[in-house]
């Protein structure tokens, strides 16, 4: 069924947005996400705990990179990582559910997760992750996300100072070619979610969109 293209949603709940992706959606999530800290990791651990809870409903991420911050294996590593850990990502930035569970492989039977790039060494031990890895080159990577039926995609995103308009900050790099491959492979248009981070830099030219 196609996704007619209507005036942004706004919500102040995760919760809620994830209704609406459902209800626009389906049952079926092919879901995109950019690589790096372009992924909005707090919708995304959103979507991934409504979906672990009912087995009713199938969720597929493709993706690249799942940066996630290590955990320090012992006191004295800690002393030295947590003060570093800070810095680099900030004192709240959340770890991704899912790399949680493959690391543990305890990924739920009915949530895929397809990575095309991963941090060096982090899921050596997860066999879910290594089962599921794609080798794709990235100028390939837009028209394999709309080969696999893409019909959502979620970004972290930028808001112009003083501004109405969006920017995909640091990852501009293939969402805009996603949303072009998707119809172009004749599927219906992905239904896009942004998380506006109020910390992003707002990275003006070819990065920045209207809200629409």
């Amino acid at each position: 069924m196609a996704l007619p293209r209507t005036d942004p949603a706004r919500f102040d709940s995760l919760d809620a947005a994830v209704d609406f992706l459902l209800a626009r959606v389906g049952k079926r999530i092919v879901l995109g996400a950019p690589l790096g800290i372009g992924k909005p990791h707090r919708l995304l651990n959103a979507i991934y705990a409504r979906v672990a809870a009912d087995p009713s409903i199938e969720l597929t991420i493709s993706t690249a990179l799942a940066l996630t911050p290590t955990k320090a294996p012992n006191a004295l590593a800690a002393r030295f990582l947590d003060p570093f850990l800070a810095r680099q990502f900030g004192e709240d930035f959340p770890r991704l559910a899912w790399v949680d569970a493959e690391l543990a492989n305890a990924l739920p039977a009915n949530i895929s997760v397809e990575e095309f790039y991963m941090q060096s060494g982090a899921l050596l031990r997860s066999r879910p992750a290594q089962r599921r890895y794609a080798s794709l080159n990235y100028t390939h990577a837009a028209r394999a996300m709309a080969d696999r039926g893409m019909n959502a995609l979620v970004q972290k995103v930028a808001r112009e100072p003083g501004g109405a308009r969006l920017s995909l900050s640091c990852n501009p790099d293939i969402s805009f070619d996603v949303v072009g491959a998707v119809p172009a492979a004749g599927l219906p248009r992905a239904l896009l979610t942004a998380e506006i981070h109020g910390t992003l830099p707002w990275i003006d030219g070819s990065a920045a969109v209207d809200e629409d």
